[in-house]
């Protein structure tokens, strides 16, 4: 039986990042932030693919890591 996701979570994508490694971005995250609310999730992928390599939420701060450089900053 496939997994469904709660309406609560917002499903992460496996993206390919410049390095050809899959990562988790969560997309539907991001969204909530006015930096990245006018975007789709697809046009997101397109946007930061190689750029970001992962997001994780704590609290109500978003950690966004960096891919090529493997910097951090967060919103």
């Amino acid at each position: 039986m496939k997994d469904q996701a709660l309406p609560s979570q917002a499903p992460a994508t496996r993206i390919m990042n410049a390095r050809n490694l899959s990562s988790l971005v969560d997309y539907e995250e991001l969204r909530h932030f006015d930096l990245f609310s006018n975007f789709t999730n697809d046009e997101l992928q397109i946007l930061l693919r190689g750029i970001v390599y992962k997001t994780y939420q704590y609290g109500r701060i978003l950690f966004i890591q960096g891919g090529e450089r493997r910097g951090s900053f967060w919103c």
